[in-house]
């Protein structure tokens, strides 16, 4: 019996930590503009890298926003220097940037 209480006080104990634990997490996590994520964007309460490609490609064309992160497009191009030997980088309409393709 003496056994059960301990066990049923621990439970309670570590429910109430990992209850106050998520809540400080939360709040401190949590945003309600971009303003609050230094830098990064404010989505759904969170802040995150990116929520567009505008947030990713300010600096390179090729950046894109997958998911909630910046990553570099592959074959992305703003000029054919950056596609090696035999290959040119063709326009992509209504983007930044291109895609590099054998010529």
């Amino acid at each position: 019996m003496n056994n059960a209480k301990i066990i049923l006080s621990t439970v309670a104990v570590v429910a109430a930590m990992f209850f106050l634990v998520g809540c400080g997490n939360s709040a401190q996590a949590g945003c309600a503009n971009d303003a609050d994520c230094a830098g990064a964007q404010c989505v759904a309460g969170q802040c995150v890298q990116c929520a567009t490609d505008a947030h990713c490609n300010a600096n390179d064309k090729c950046m894109i926003c997958t998911g909630t992160a910046c990553v570099k497009k592959s074959d992305c191009c703003t000029s054919d220097l950056e596609c090696g030997d035999a290959k040119r980088c063709f326009n992509v309409p209504g983007k930044a940037y291109g895609q590099c393709q054998g010529s």
